[in-house]
């Protein structure tokens, strides 16, 4: 793309169990409700007899190993021979469970949105910015892991008509959050389409329901409705991190909480700004760029199961900004 602005990289923790305690207490609630020790009861015997293809894997219901088991019969002939046939497709039914009841939850709010909760002041902005005819800004692009998905299915409420399974996506999915001037309004309005990778050969549009719009009028949202439904649910800094997180110490949490306590105590509110702190992705590469009209997210890599957080290296770019780098950073790219 031509004319780029800037390159940022913001840090990415909030899937490190031993980092954020409000989610790991999510994901123990799932695990100990009634619907899981039910799910579990009904798989246990698959999952015995899914063992001896695992090579010495433990293999739980907490933790499915679908992308152990997808990656071996792609590029691993003996293993797919072996394996047999109806095993792989068990094995990615229980792992869209699994994923979605973690990476989701019943309010916009919750800890469990917290994939696609980092995401929203990016989506908001761009969507203004879009919406916003003196402003170059025409596609907000983001490439991003499968977990915000599942989040931004769950708070859009795509799924809830069932037209849409509440699944992890294939690679190369992506979804068009596509910014529409309708003739009848002078508000511009925003469409939800989606394409599952190469499973669909075209964008398919679906519904959006979530407090403030039941979708039943139309499939075109008016954008304040949209804003005023997630802006509430949006983590906008790393100090709002620390609190949503439940976090006191680590991702520099102690010194903004103490920061801020003092503050207080002076009576001043020091701002903490979103490229100072960094707007924390849901293990994601951000890229916005002048091209056309729409936010796109598109699937990065497929991962499962509870990884530590990564160390993050930090430059600074000739234009001033503080890139931030690690395996699972965001990155964004603004160009006109």
């Amino acid at each position: 793309m031509q004319c780029e602005l800037s390159l940022r990289m913001h840090v990415v923790a909030w899937a490190d169990a031993t980092v954020t305690k409000t989610f790991d207490d999510h994901t123990e609630a799932f695990y100990n409700s009634s619907a899981f020790q039910q799910k579990n009861s009904e798989v246990s015997q698959f999952l015995q007899d899914l063992k001896p293809y695992m090579d010495g894997r433990p293999v739980t219901l907490e933790n499915m190993i679908f992308d152990f088991m997808n990656v071996q019969s792609i590029h691993n002939a003996t293993f797919a021979k072996a394996l047999p046939p109806t095993y792989l497709a068990q094995a990615r039914d229980l792992a869209n469970w699994h994923e979605y009841n973690v990476f989701s939850d019943t309010s916009s709010t919750g800890i469990g949105n917290i994939a696609f909760r980092t995401m929203v002041p990016s989506v908001v902005n761009a969507i203004q910015r879009i919406a916003n005819v003196s402003d170059p800004l025409k596609l907000h692009y983001s490439a991003i892991a499968y977990k915000p998905f599942l989040s931004l299915f769950n708070m859009t409420g795509v799924v809830a008509d069932g037209a849409l399974p509440p699944t992890i996506v294939n690679y190369a999915a992506a979804v068009v959050l596509e910014v529409r001037q309708p003739a009848s309004s002078s508000e511009p309005v925003l469409r939800f389409t989606f394409k599952n990778g190469t499973d669909d050969n075209t964008f398919r549009t679906y519904s959006m329901s979530f407090p403030g719009w039941d979708g039943s009028a139309d499939t075109d949202v008016p954008i304040s409705t949209f804003i005023n439904a997630f802006q509430p649910a949006a983590v906008n800094t790393t100090l709002d991190w620390c609190h949503v997180c439940g976090q006191t110490q680590a991702r520099g949490c102690a010194a903004l909480l103490g920061a801020t306590s003092g503050a207080q105590a002076v009576g001043q509110h020091d701002r903490i700004s979103p490229v100072g702190a960094g707007f924390l992705g849901a293990g994601l590469t951000v890229a916005v760029f002048a091209a056309a009209l729409g936010v796109l997210f598109l699937l990065g890599y497929l991962t499962f199961g509870r990884r530590a957080g990564s160390l993050v290296r930090g430059k600074m770019a000739k234009d001033g900004h503080l890139e931030l780098q690690s395996s699972t950073n965001s990155v964004t790219k603004e160009s006109a």
